[in-house]
C-alpha cells in the first residue's frame, strides 16, 4: 500500500474547524465512509479489499460499486500529493480528508460546480490527474445510486469570516 494513505485512530492535522460527525451523514454517505476506511484496513491488513466489502455491498445490491472504489483509491493512494488521513472505524468523526473524499464523491455524481470538484480533487492528488480521479468519483457515485444510495443530506460546514 502507499504512504499516502494512513489509517489513523485520530489526528492532529488537516482538521476542519468543527467536526461532521459519522451519525449525521445520510446512510449512502455512512457507507462510503465505511467503505473507505474498510479498504485503507484491508489494504494494510494484506486482505482482498473485495472480499472484506462484498457482503455488505451485496447486501445493497451494488457490487460493481466496490470495483470503482477500488479504482479511486489506488489512484488516490499512488498519486497523493501528500499523506491521507483515513480513520479507523471506530472514530465517530470524520477526518478532514474523508470529508473532503465523500464532497469530491458526492459532486462528482450529481455533476455539479466542476471547478469545485477539480478544487477539492487538487488537495488530494497530482494536479495531472485531478480530471481522473473526479471521473472515478462519478463512477463510484453512479454505482452507489444505481442501488438508490444518497450521498446528499450532510450538514455543510460553515465559512466563518475573521472578526477584526
Amino acid at each position: 500500500m502507499s504512504k499516502a494513505l494512513a489509517r489513523k485512530d485520530s489526528s492532529a492535522f488537516n482538521l476542519p474547524n468543527g467536526s461532521v460527525a459519522l451519525e449525521e451523514l445520510s446512510y449512502g454517505a455512512q457507507l462510503c465512509i465505511w467503505s473507505i476506511r474498510q479498504w485503507v484496513s484491508s489494504v494494510n491488513l494484506g486482505r482482498c479489499v473485495g472480499c472484506d466489502l462484498h457482503k455488505t455491498y451485496q447486501e445493497l445490491a451494488c457490487v460493481p460499486a466496490i470495483i470503482r472504489l477500488h479504482e479511486f483509491m489506488n489512484l488516490l493512494g499512488d498519486l497523493a500529493t501528500r499523506q491521507i488521513d483515513v480513520r479507523n472505524q471506530r472514530e465517530q468523526d470524520l477526518s478532514y480528508d474523508e470529508w473532503t473524499m465523500l464532497r469530491l464523491i458526492a459532486l462528482a455524481g450529481h455533476g455539479d460546480r466542476p471547478r469545485y470538484m477539480r478544487h477539492l480533487a487538487r488537495g488530494l492528488i497530482h494536479p495531472s490527474r485531478v480530471d481522473q480521479l473526479c471521473a472515478l468519483a462519478r463512477a463510484y457515485c453512479d454505482a452507489l445510486t444505481t442501488a438508490n444510495l444518497s450521498l446528499s443530506g450532510w450538514p455543510e460546514l460553515k465559512l466563518v469570516t475573521k472578526q477584526d
